[in-house]
Order: structure tokens, then sequence, then C-alpha cells
């Protein structure tokens, strides 16, 4: 198929391959053949129209490997960041986000409070985000920590820096 051209069917097939084997092969395993699936879609020219299916297919559940799915689609985020597909930074962050919040693991990309704002803080500044990507980043951020919203409502930046300016629990 490769001799031929036929990138994208031998894409459909690799794909397929791995998620039949996703829950029964070792996670090194799983790892290796993501890296080579990846590193083949980047041959092909075919890394920016497939990455975004890959990550709904990685997001698509919490409870089988979700810190395997957290991992690869941390992979999936920084080959973006590589490449230089800036127009899949945002979707990408943003599945990243949500699937980390639906599987209860978004502290161990964030971390605690402090450093959960100066990330997303970093981010908006350094991507100049538009108010809309703005306000659908921080709502990712505060519905995945509800419970503790005192904990993400502390003052940080000024009115002028993209945030919350200045936001107090309480206030």
């Amino acid at each position: 198929m490769e001799g031929n051209g036929d990138f994208k069917e031998l894409r459909e097939r690799l794909v397929k391959a791995l998620q039949e084997r996703f829950g029964s092969a070792s996670e090194g395993e799983v790892e290796v053949a993501y890296t080579v699936l990846l590193q083949l879609l980047l041959k092909w020219e075919l890394l920016d129209d497939s990455l975004l299916q890959l990550a709904d297919e990685l997001a698509s559940s919490t409870s089988e490997r979700p810190l395997l799915r957290r991992k690869l689609l941390l992979s999936l985020y920084g080959i973006v960041n590589q490449e230089g597909l800036t127009k899949l930074r945002f979707p990408l962050l943003t599945a990243l986000l949500s699937y980390c919040a639906r599987a209860n693991c978004l502290d161990t990309l964030l971390g605690g409070a402090d450093k959960r704002v100066a990330t997303v803080e970093g981010w908006i500044v350094s991507w100049e985000l538009a108010d809309a990507h703005k306000k659908e980043l921080w709502g990712l951020v505060f519905d995945a920590h509800a419970d503790d919203a005192a904990a993400t409502y502390q003052v940080h930046g000024s009115p002028d820096s993209g945030g919350l300016g200045g936001v107090v629990a309480g206030s």
C-alpha cells in the first residue's frame, strides 16, 4: 500500500489495528505503536489531517486506561507544537484539558491553583487568544475545579492581563 501511495487507506488500517489492541497490548507497546503511527503520518504528510481524529478517539473513554490516554493526548499536543501546526494547537489543548477534566486528572497536567492560573494565563498571553478562546479555556478549567472554586479564583494578574483581572473568591 505504501508503495502505491495509498497512505490514507494505510492510515485507516493502522488506526483500526491500534484501536483493537488498545486494551490488550501492554502500555509500552501502545505508546510505541502510537509513536510509529505519528512518524508515519508525518512522513506521509497526513499528520495535520489525522490529529483531531486521533484525539477524539483517545478522548472517547475515561474508563479504559485513562492515564495512558492522557499521555497519548499530551503527545499529540506536543507534536502539534513541535511541528508548528498552530491551527491545531488550541483544539488539541482543549481536547486534552476536557479529557483530563472528565478523567479527574487535570491537576496532573496543570498542577495546583497557583500553577494552574499561571499556565492558563501564559497560554492566553503567548498565543494572543481571542476572547472566545479565553472564555472556553477558563470555562474548562473552572468547570473541572467546580468543587475547588476558591483555589481557582485566587488573586492573579491585573484587569489588563487578559485573564480574570484579579477576581477574588467571595468578592
